[in-house]
């Protein structure tokens, strides 16, 4: 693997170096305005394994748009189940979720994206209710209106007016990231900024608050369609 990286200096920057790898696998080192090349150069030598393993992460992570063809897996709640194409609809349903798969009547790919989307809708409605009404009793925090959209990279969102907003996508998640979501938009209610004081009143609910947060960060391309 030949890798090489984008230096930037800034006059900002006082002491440390640092670097980053991007999702398409770029490498930037962050540095000093004065610092010398030799140096940069022993620090991204020195990070190298490190590097290439973030880069073989970023590989592994990365989305791949879905084809909707027979056999391949889409999520729910955290577990992945394939779609099965079938000639039979029960009570006009095109898309339902019976014994492990995914059964779908209409083979148009247009047709099934919407479908999945609808359906995805619908449960993110029905669950997000249910744990909104479960914490808002335990934090004596209340939304002024809750609100389910097609946001693909935020989850959650609270705004100014106390106003909730949850992706669809969010259902593709494990039951307790949905719980640190919808508890991480309550707090906002009394808290509209990332405060220690903020995740001060997440942990109180959510001690492992952290380790979901990196179950999100890992897994966000689980939960693209």
């Amino acid at each position: 693997m030949d890798l090489k990286y984008r230096l930037i200096k800034s006059k900002r920057r006082k002491k440390t170096l640092t670097l980053k790898v991007d999702s398409k696998g770029d490498v930037v080192i962050y540095a000093p305005l004065k610092t010398p090349d030799s140096k940069v150069e022993d620090f991204f030598r020195k990070n190298i394994n490190w590097i290439k393993k973030k880069i073989k992460e970023n590989r592994s992570n990365h989305y791949h748009e879905k084809r909707f063809i027979e056999g391949e897996e889409f999520f729910y709640l955290g577990k992945p189940y394939p779609i099965v194409y079938t000639d039979r609809s029960e009570g006009g349903k095109t898309l339902r979720l019976i014994d492990g798969r995914f059964l779908f009547c209409d083979k148009k790919i247009e047709s099934i994206k919407e479908a999945f989307i609808e359906w995805y809708r619908k449960r993110a409605f029905e669950i997000i209710n249910e744990k909104i009404n479960h914490y808002t009793k335990i934090m004596d925090v209340f939304p002024s209106r809750i609100r389910i959209t097609n946001a693909l990279k935020r989850l959650g969102s609270c705004s100014h007016k106390n106003s909730i907003c949850f992706s669809w996508r969010i259902v593709m998640a494990p039951p307790y990231i949905i719980d640190y979501v919808v508890v991480h938009e309550l707090c906002h209610i009394k808290e509209k900024n990332h405060s220690k004081r903020f995740w001060g009143l997440v942990e109180k609910i959510i001690p492992d608050y952290a380790l979901r947060r990196a179950w999100i960060k890992k897994n966000n391309h689980i939960m693209m369609l």
